[in-house]
């Protein structure tokens, strides 16, 4: 009864600091969503730039993978001006997104990215495709009514999210198989499997009225920015996958001071009393020695959990829909198209539909809920917004207990790298479709000695 009484007595004295405590931190949330997404958003310049590949590219997918790492040069971690006057996120502040489209069977790929980027990013692109062409084009999600779903169109989407630990790797371009071939002229070639050519043949047979939208947007971050730090997660489970015994938690000085007094001082009356000196304990050699080994399947993976770590990480969001006419018929499997795509990937991870974001409802007021997950989905596709948008990625616009959490681990965006990210989009290594605009021939310039004509 007492305790109770003291808990009753300090919060009739002391419950203004408390809400106060609760209201500056809403008002703080509130300030920053205004500034973030409200301002420093809407003033950003984008710039959409369609990009045309060669009908065949012999340049490594290693090539893609540096261009990657180059866009994440973009990265530019903020100080505290930046964050409380002008906007800025303060983790993976800016992205960039590469996406793929299909208007009743014709395909185009597109960049998007700040205006201001544009004179450094496009150079870096052509340094490795110097045959492909890259013009700036208007915002193709302007071309499809903007009030879907209505009584003619209805759209079917859902991003996609990591079913395990980040730092598990999925599966990319150096797992695939390749077989050297002999032609002709004895040039020792490579077949390259590329699983785009899938994705491509499928948006190829898409009817007049639908439409298929791919969006994968990269942020560049640091490894120690994310929810849960990769490369130190990363780490941790290599250590444990070897054997190796935890680290200890280091003691801090008054807590050393403490347990060698109390060490010293058992060794002291141990003496006195039986006349042996005390001896200082050692580790066991069962908790320092290794793993006597690892099996070839932990080997691989652990190679590749460090080949993960060890390079460009990005925070990504990876959207798919898929827009139709309700009164026409669609194409069989039409909305699976990206889910049969992703599943080449498949390896140690797998990237899977966020439940909260796809458009399907189960239970409970379904039609109006359905309508407003759809509304919200498309908008997200257009404003190039995370999933869960806005309770992540400190958008959130008030403070526990005045708001409900966020939807949890399920919606976080995931990281990948560069590889990982490389693997999923590049540009095709063979373009045979009539329905992809590509390159026919390359560009050069005049040899030197040629007159011109003046």
């Amino acid at each position: 009864m007492e305790v109770l009484t003291l808990i009753i007595t300090i919060l009739k004295n002391w419950w203004w600091l408390i809400i106060s405590y609760y209201l500056a931190k809403a008002a703080t949330g509130l300030y920053f969503w205004w500034l973030r997404w409200e301002m420093k958003l809407k003033k950003d310049k984008w710039i959409l730039l369609e990009i045309k590949p060669l009908a065949e590219n012999i340049k490594p997918l290693s090539a893609m993978e540096d261009v990657y790492d180059i866009l994440w040069s973009v990265y530019d971690a903020p100080n505290w001006r930046e964050r409380w006057i002008e906007g800025t996120l303060p983790q993976a502040p800016n992205w960039f997104s590469w996406e793929i489209v299909s208007f009743g069977g014709e395909i185009k790929f597109y960049l998007r990215i700040k205006q201001e980027w544009k004179e450094a990013l496009i150079p870096a692109l052509r340094a490795h495709y110097p045959e492909i062409e890259i013009s700036e084009a208007s915002d193709y999600v302007y071309q499809i009514p903007q009030n879907i779903p209505n009584e003619n169109y209805d759209l079917f989407g859902f991003d996609y999210t990591l079913v395990r630990k980040d730092y598990l790797p999925i599966k990319t371009y150096f797992d695939f198989e390749t077989e050297p071939i002999k032609l002709k002229d004895e040039e020792i070639r490579e077949i390259r499997v590329d699983p785009i050519n899938s994705l491509l043949e499928d948006l190829a047979q898409l009817k007049d009225h639908e439409r298929v939208l791919i969006q994968i947007v990269c942020a560049p971050l640091l490894s120690s920015e994310a929810v849960f730090d990769v490369v130190k997660e990363g780490k941790k489970y290599l250590a444990k996958l070897r054997g190796e015994p935890e680290p200890k938690k280091e003691k801090s000085f008054f807590e050393s001071f403490f347990f060698d007094f109390v060490n010293e001082l058992r060794d002291i009356v141990s003496f006195i009393i039986t006349g042996i000196k005390g001896e200082s304990k050692k580790e066991s050699d069962a908790e320092s020695k290794l793993k006597p080994f690892l099996t070839p399947g932990e080997q691989k993976l652990a190679e590749r959990i460090e080949r993960k770590t060890g390079k460009k990480l990005f925070k990504t969001w990876i959207r798919f829909l898929y827009i139709y006419d309700v009164n026409k018929p669609q194409t069989p499997g039409a909305a699976g198209i990206f889910n049969r795509y992703i599943h080449h990937f498949v390896g140690d991870n797998l990237l899977v539909f966020m439940g909260p974001t796809r458009t399907k409802i189960q239970y409970w007021l379904r039609k109006k809920r359905l309508y407003l997950r759809k509304r919200r989905l498309w908008r997200y596709y257009i404003e190039r917004l995370p999933p869960g948008f806005p309770w992540n990625w400190n958008g959130r616009p008030m403070v526990l207990p005045f708001y409900p959490t966020s939807p949890g681990e399920i919606c976080r965006s995931p990281i990948l790298n560069s590889e990982e990210l490389t693997t999923i989009f590049h540009f095709p290594l063979k373009v045979v479709l009539p329905q992809v605009p590509r390159v026919e021939a390359k560009k050069g310039t005049l040899p030197p000695g040629v007159p011109l004509k003046e």
